[in-house]
């Protein structure tokens, strides 16, 4: 259906008008005159009409050099339009929504140009995408107008796309840079070994199939009756499971230094470590619900798998670990060594209630827990005055805090209290702890 334009209904009221006066005061020029306004729009829109069938003899294609990007990266998008019909286009407008948060900065994504007989038009824009997050880029329209502007007809050519804008590398870089010249990760925590089959004996399992044959320990399978094999120190290999709190609370800090926001700078290494290192990485957000669940795998496409989820991580609901750990504990078939990030801002009956059922199960437990006014310095710093209240309030906050700190440590659980300069250290130094002590895959049945 064409769009009317405000001008063309004008025109056409115009018309009316001046051909009706002319008729009744016999006036044949204004007569004429009207006549004229009332048939230019009309035989306008006749042609219009005329050409809307060839709107489906444009077809469009969106290209982006990479289907996911990196917070702080640019992407490249593509669009070309093609005219597979025998008549020309005076003039078709192209446009490709940018989705708010991504922001245009080389080229344009849009495009207003003649298209001949079977001809091919390209143009291209770079996005630099600067927050991570789900967008969706699209859909793209196309709008032809008559000569004379009266009116438009319009369809949407290609239908959106989702871009994932993943947590920032920048660390992983920093990491990766670090083993390269040799460096200790964290100083006096990394003991294990990561290269080469090793040779200190650790113990026996059941074969699987795979294994190589002169690993069989035959003397423990002619005892057991079943093919043995011999486990070695470098063999040992863990499952980690991070249950991350995306809940309103954890959003507080300046933008971009959040509780969240350094929560999954954390949970980005650990599991980047890990799967380099052969570990098992699953990862599930919660809030008042389970938001998103990626159970423990290995491998480099799990990874991004990860990354696609803490793309959309927000801060928003209220907080139940129970929700999580319902959900988790039967999707977990080996001991798994659990990380629960979460700044403890639940209800304290139900939060231990959940930790002690996790626990219960199996699981090795370790608490990281961002500290809230810590993050709130960070925003306050430089305003004296409000930055003292904030402090005065934190006192009542740490002192309920410590108490619950100190309850879940005398029940055996491993709390980690951390700031912003310290949690992504804490994180990989409870890592790298576990990988040294070797905790092994016990499969569950």
């Amino acid at each position: 259906m064409a769009l009317l334009y405000p001008r063309t209904a004008t025109m056409l009221i115009l018309g009316s008008i001046s051909l009706i006066l002319g008729g009744h005061l016999s006036n044949p020029p204004l007569m004429a005159m009207g006549l004229a306004l009332i048939l230019s729009p009309l035989t306008a829109y006749t042609f219009l009409q005329f050409s809307t069938g060839r709107l489906d003899l444009l077809k469009v294609e969106r290209i982006t050099d990479k289907a996911d990007v990196f917070a702080g990266e640019y992407l490249y998008v593509k669009v070309t339009v093609r005219n597979l019909g025998s008549q020309p286009f005076d003039l078709v407008e192209v446009i490709d929504r940018v989705p708010e948060g991504l922001n245009l900065t080389v080229g344009e994504n849009t495009l207003h140009t003649p298209i001949d007989p079977y001809e091919e038009v390209t143009y291209s824009y770079i996005l630099h995408c600067p927050k991570r997050g789900k967008y969706e880029l699209g859909p793209t329209t196309i709008k032809i107008k008559d000569r004379f502007s009266y009116f438009e007809m319009s369809r949407e050519a290609y239908p959106s796309q989702t871009v994932y804008v993943c947590p920032t590398m920048e660390d992983v870089r920093r990491l990766e840079m670090m083993e390269r010249r040799g460096m200790d990760l964290l100083s006096g925590v990394h003991q294990t070994k990561i290269k080469g089959i090793g040779t200190e004996f650790f113990g026996l399992r059941e074969y699987i199939p795979g294994d190589e044959y002169r690993r069989i320990d035959w003397k423990a399978t002619a005892r057991l009756l079943r093919p043995i094999v011999r486990e070695y120190e470098t063999e040992r290999q863990i499952s980690i499971m991070i249950l991350l709190d995306t809940s309103l609370s954890m959003g507080g800090g300046p933008e971009g230094q959040t509780k969240l926001e350094y929560a999954i700078r954390a949970s980005v290494l650990i599991a980047h470590l890990a799967l380099k290192r052969g570990d098992r990485v699953g990862i599930l957000l919660y809030s008042d619900h389970v938001r998103r669940c990626i159970t423990p795998k290995g491998g480099r496409k799990h990874f991004y798998n990860i990354l696609r989820a803490l793309a959309e991580a927000q801060p928003e609901g209220q907080t139940s670990l129970r929700e999580a750990v319902s959900h988790i504990l039967p999707r977990l078939k080996e001991r798994t060594i659990t990380f629960i990030i979460t700044d403890l801002e639940e209800e304290t009956p139900t939060l231990v209630e959940s930790i002690e059922l996790m626990r219960a199960s199996g699981h090795p437990i370790v608490v990281i827990s961002p500290f809230g006014p810590s993050f709130e310095e960070l925003r306050l710093a430089g305003n004296e005055v409000t930055r003292a209240y904030a402090e005065a309030a934190s006192e009542s906050i740490r002192e309920d805090r410590e108490d619950l700190i100190l309850d879940l440590r005398a029940r055996g659980v491993h709390v980690i209290d951390v700031s912003p300069s310290d949690v992504i250290p804490a994180v990989l130094g409870e890592y790298l702890k576990a990988k040294a002590s070797g905790v092994i895959r016990e499969w569950r049945g």
